[in-house]
């Protein structure tokens, strides 16, 4: 409104001033020269190699921000378990349990049947699970029996044939190794067959395989959402073909049909209640991957 008024004013004091000027002069007044009108300038053209105007690139990733590997790690370590990617090893913390009974598992959890385990780990059977993933594995399956049709006879049973055909077990397998210091504080370290002794033959187990398979999610309970089977029962690693498949390794041995074939080796063994560390390794494939034989 300001500039207006001043214009306006600017515009009258011009025309008297003209009006003066014709009085004293009767000559015409020479017109007043045009102002040049200013050309709008030009719009700048983009420096070469620019071109148009890009979107915002989107914020570079936090550096304090961690990786699911790293998420992943530090959940297992408050469980005692270690990953060594290199070594395609997992390591974990537990301690020796039976030292003077029969085993029908080498490693259980927490919760497992204690009186029937070599190991005890601190570990649930989901957080395992996860670590032998996380090397790269991939299950396989658990042993299977399928039943024989027909059914042999009562004298054909009792002179020793099977009512059903076992499917062995198929998967990555695994190389088992406990190990502890001693009263004078030196690593022992043993493979878990010479832990374990073999009833048949009264020497320590020979022979043996350990199978990683996909273990059992499913409900507890009628109408409950399903759970890693493992971490409700806690039983990990089984010395006979145990169903249902509620733990995730299994040996495969021709006598593994039979629960009660299986002893601690208390002269191998340190007392119960020691640390220990149970590592599992994978085994390299052979070329042509060996399978226990169906019976």
């Amino acid at each position: 409104m300001m500039l207006r008024t001043l214009t306006t004013l600017l515009a009258l004091c011009g025309l008297a001033v003209a009006a003066c000027v014709s009085e004293q002069d009767p000559r015409p007044p020479k017109p007043a020269p045009e102002k040049p009108v200013p050309e709008e300038p030009a719009p700048e053209k983009p420096a070469p190699g620019q071109g148009e105007a890009k979107p915002d690139r989107p914020a570079p990733d936090d550096p304090t921000k961690k990786s699911a590997r790293e998420v992943l790690t530090e959940l297992l370590a408050k469980e005692g378990i270690t990953i060594d990617s290199e070594g395609k090893r997992v390591l974990c913390e537990g301690k020796i349990t039976v030292t003077k009974d029969f085993l029908e598992f080498v490693a259980i959890g927490p919760n497992g049947k204690k009186h029937e385990a070599l190991v005890t780990l601190r570990c649930r059977g989901s957080s395992l699970n996860a670590a032998l993933l996380a090397l790269g594995i991939e299950p396989g399956k658990n042993a299977d029996f399928v039943e024989i049709v027909p059914q042999p006879t009562r004298e054909e049973y009792e002179a020793g044939a099977p009512l059903d055909r076992l499917i062995a077990p198929t998967g990555p397998e695994l190389s088992l190794t406990v190990s502890w210091h001693d009263e004078n504080e030196k690593l022992i370290a043993k493979p878990v067959e010479a832990l374990i002794i073999d009833i048949t033959t009264e020497k320590a187990l020979e022979n043996a395989r350990w199978i990683f398979f996909k273990s059992l999610v499913a409900p507890i309970e009628k109408g409950k959402p399903p759970v890693f089977v493992a971490d409700f029962e806690g039983n990990f690693i089984s010395t006979y073909y145990a169903k249902p498949d509620s733990h995730m390794i299994t040996i495969v041995h021709e006598r593994a049909r039979d629960d009660q074939n299986w002893y601690a080796n208390t002269e191998a063994l340190p007392p119960s209640g020691t640390p220990c560390t149970l590592t599992l390794a994978v085994k390299a494939a052979p070329k042509g991957e060996a399978k226990a034989p169906s019976k």
